[in-house]
């Protein structure tokens, strides 16, 4: 893969546990949700995939066309029990998302399947309920509330 491409395609977001001694980052670019400890030392990697996505190259074949690129995993954020990874899947944000729900040990715990797209989760500490930002018809953002403690 190309350097430039490499580099952009590594963007991701992250969360991290200092009691736990976990850091987690969910890939935009490639399927993969990837754990380290807190020195920065890779403990494990999922992906939901059969195979990793990457993204694609522009026409020049030198720089990462992020537009038709799939969009994977885009927003993270966590409770002190859980991890929550917001995933697209698309390349244009038109489908429903999927949240992957993973526990500090690494462990994937369920698949939560909200009826709507998503694209920024946050939660608090407890983990009681999840709030997410949606795109509406009107060219806004909805805020929407998911309990938590009934799906997981």
């Amino acid at each position: 893969m190309i350097e430039e491409i490499k580099r952009k395609g590594y963007a991701s977001d992250l969360t991290v546990n200092e009691e736990k001694g976990v850091i987690v980052a969910a890939l935009h670019f490639i399927d993969s949700i990837n754990f380290y400890d807190l020195d920065g030392r890779m403990t494990g990697a999922v992906s939901f995939a059969g195979y990793y996505s990457i993204p694609i190259p522009d026409i020049t074949n030198k720089y990462m066309d992020g537009e038709h690129s799939k969009k994977c995993f885009i927003d993270i954020c966590s409770s002190d029990e859980y991890i929550f990874c917001l995933f697209d899947g698309s390349t244009d944000f038109t489908g429903n998302s999927l949240i992957y729900v993973f526990d500090w040990a690494e462990k994937h715990k369920t698949t939560l399947q909200p009826d709507r797209n998503l694209r920024k989760i946050a939660t608090e500490k407890s983990g009681k309920y999840l709030l997410a930002l949606s795109p509406n018809q009107q060219g806004g953002r909805d805020v929407v509330k998911y309990d938590l403690k009934k799906k997981i």
